[in-house]
């Protein structure tokens, strides 16, 4: 069984969160890699397998490994999505249908005896196709798929979410942004204590008549010479 740890850039990274845990344990566990899941660290974000490309405001299938510095994360949320490929299988669907209901009346005629008149069949397939082609449209906007998208600098990252799905994902958001916090919380005690000592080391005053050895000497003058000797 493989380890999470062998996904990680640095060893020393620290796993915080996981969006698709069932999917990585069958990774790990059978190496199958059946859908797309997301682990993050306290210092990356590491996808893997099936995901979608946000280009513009479509989204783009793609299967592939990622990698993404949680400093370069922007933003994160829920959008919804809809696919023109879906649209064509469910107008594909209605004409399947229609024509199966109208096999099926033949069946019945033959089987049973019983007629029901081309013109019956006709306009019962008919009603049956124009009823799908006016639910498919309102089906499709009226349901869409919705989405959890990582941005980042250069892109996006999305997730198909369902609705048994949506809770563990906004749990994996607000992991995602604690995490950011203390990323830059991080970054400005750093940046701080940096400044810090740059303020402690610009306040020191060199003192005069210390040598490098640490023994005292007598001061001297711009002209070279002593204090005493230049007063007298």
């Amino acid at each position: 069984m493989k380890e999470v740890k062998e996904l990680f850039a640095d060893a020393n990274e620290k796993e915080c969160s996981v969006l698709g845990e069932g999917y990585l344990y069958k990774f790990l566990t059978d190496d199958v890699l059946y859908r797309g899941f997301c682990v993050m660290t306290d210092r990356r974000l590491y996808f893997k397998g099936k995901y979608f490309q946000k280009v513009g405001r479509k989204f783009r299938p793609d299967k592939g490994e990622y990698t993404i510095d949680l400093k370069d994360v922007t933003s994160s949320g829920f959008t919804t999505a809809r696919f023109g490929i879906v649209f064509f299988l469910e107008i594909l669907f209605v004409i399947v249908m229609t024509v199966l209901t109208a096999l099926f009346l033949r069946f019945v005629e033959v089987v049973d005896h019983f007629y029901f008149g081309d013109e019956t069949i006709i306009e019962s397939c008919l009603v049956l196709m124009a009823l799908g082609l006016i639910a498919v449209p309102f089906y499709y906007y009226l349901k869409p798929f919705k989405a959890f998208v990582i941005e980042y600098a250069g892109g996006g990252i999305a997730f198909l979410v369902p609705d048994y799905f949506e809770e563990d994902a906004r749990m994996f958001q607000k992991a995602l942004h604690r995490a950011k916090d203390l990323g830059a919380l991080a970054k400005d005690s750093g940046a701080l204590a940096k400044d810090s000592q740059a303020a402690a080391k610009d306040s020191q005053v060199p003192v005069e008549g210390i040598a490098a050895s640490g023994v005292c000497r007598e001061p001297v003058g711009p002209d070279g010479l002593s204090l005493a000797q230049s007063a007298e």
